[in-house]
């Protein structure tokens, strides 16, 4: 099956999940079909998140920044365990689902989207040049401070496409700073 024949989990207005639709169907405009997608910021000990530079053949924002790593859910499968997947497909990171940490969600809509949306993040350890980005949807990678990313993203917006926001970000922070306890208290 081809990716616009892919089945996708879709739901009502309110997310409870009904029979799921080809990506074909729930992107034909004007949308109005609501359907499920992932998000997994990848961050360092040091706070920074991982950025990536969209390639310029992709379909869907090409030659931009986004902060976080993700797809569509598809049908059959639930937001965790499509997070996991992306992973794997999107940068090579074979991960358990119970190395994710949950950090939002809820739904998002415009003229392009109807979206439930669940956000996760994932300490890594690595650097870019370790990730595997073998489906060819991205160009580069780096680690950037998020005071950097918000600086960059308010001088820039055009080179963006998606973002962290503050309240994410304080999670995120507010995250490492739980793992950084445990750690020294163990």
């Amino acid at each position: 099956m081809n990716q616009i024949d892919e089945l996708l989990a879709t739901y009502d207005k309110q997310g409870n999940s009904i029979d799921p639709l080809p990506r074909s169907v729930v992107h034909t405009k004007p949308v109005t079909h609501w359907h499920g997608v992932v998000n997994v910021w990848l961050v360092n000990r040091a706070g920074q998140l991982m950025v990536s530079k969209r390639a310029e053949n992709v379909g869907g924002n090409p030659g931009k920044w986004q902060t976080y790593f993700g797809g569509h859910v598809p049908a059959g499968m639930s937001y965790l365990e499509t997070a996991v997947k992306e992973l794997q497909e999107e940068v090579g990171l074979d991960i358990s689902a119970d190395s994710l940490h949950f950090i939002d969600k809820g739904q998002f809509a415009n003229e392009d989207h109807l979206h439930f949306y669940e956000s996760y993040v994932y300490l890594f350890v690595g650097q870019p040049n370790d990730l595997d980005f073998t489906d060819n949807e991205i160009s580069e990678a780096k680690w950037m401070d998020m005071e950097v990313y918000e600086a960059a993203r308010a001088e820039h917006p055009e080179q963006w496409c998606n973002a962290c926001n503050p309240d994410n970000q304080k999670r995120i922070k507010d995250w490492l700073s739980t793992l950084k306890q445990i750690k020294f208290t163990l």
